[in-house]
């Protein structure tokens, strides 16, 4: 039972929640263990998270260009839509390994 209220109209509400069926439901497991190391993509300029984040001991990791903190501590701050779930580029392009390039490019020149 809830009573909800418009106090510009000067009214309170009587409202019931209905149950229209039950069934079992297993909830789904969570994407790290809460001591798991994340990987979290904050912009340079946004120095407020990166100071929440190294009180909290977050690393920087300079060749992944990401920071690095438990996942249990990124929950607590609140963090978790900037979590990473790829590998960083370390300014290499996706698909540098040649498989896009022309036959002839491939050919090693003498």
């Amino acid at each position: 039972m809830r009573y909800p209220s418009d106090a510009q109209r000067k009214q309170r509400f009587k409202t019931v929640e209905l149950l229209v069926a039950e069934r079992d439901w297993e909830p789904p497991r969570p994407r790290f263990a809460h001591d798991q190391i994340v990987a979290l993509r904050v912009a340079f300029a946004d120095v407020a998270v990166r100071a929440r984040l190294k009180q909290a001991g977050g690393t920087w990791n300079p060749e992944r260009r990401l920071w690095q903190l438990r996942y249990d501590r990124v929950g607590a701050l609140g963090l978790n839509s900037r979590i990473v779930d790829e590998p960083a580029s370390n300014g290499g392009c996706p698909g540098s390994g040649g498989e896009n390039l022309h036959a002839d490019a491939r050919t090693p020149s003498r």
